[in-house]
């Protein structure tokens, strides 16, 4: 089976038992480790459940010509540098960070 889709959150996951291309994912990324915790703390798992089913769906049929993702600068450390635009490879995408800018007044918000 693909993914994580037979372990429960906090298993201990052993690289090993993963699908050949799950591993050959880790491998690519750099994880060589035999095993990691089923955590989305943890860049492995993260991976595995985020970006890799994210990548097949954008490389997929080609019925889709773009896709847009919101992502939060302040949830993940390793966004706290990121520019507006910032070219990407693999595949070749723009990754766009954007504000939401509030005017005063809006949702109560008066100060």
């Amino acid at each position: 089976m693909r993914g994580l889709g037979g372990f429960k959150y906090g298993d201990v996951v052993r690289v090993d038992e993963l699908d050949p291309r799950d591993r050959e994912e880790l491998l690519r990324i750099g994880y060589s480790k035999p095993e990691f915790t089923f955590s989305l703390s943890n860049i492995a798992a993260n991976h595995l459940l985020k970006t890799v089913p994210l990548l097949e769906f954008i490389g997929g049929d080609g019925r889709y010509d773009g896709v847009f993702i919101g992502i939060r600068w302040d949830e993940n450390p390793a966004r706290a540098g990121e520019v507006f635009f910032s070219r990407r490879e693999n595949p070749l995408h723009i990754r766009f960070i954007r504000y939401c800018l509030l005017r005063r007044g809006m949702f109560g918000i008066t100060h």
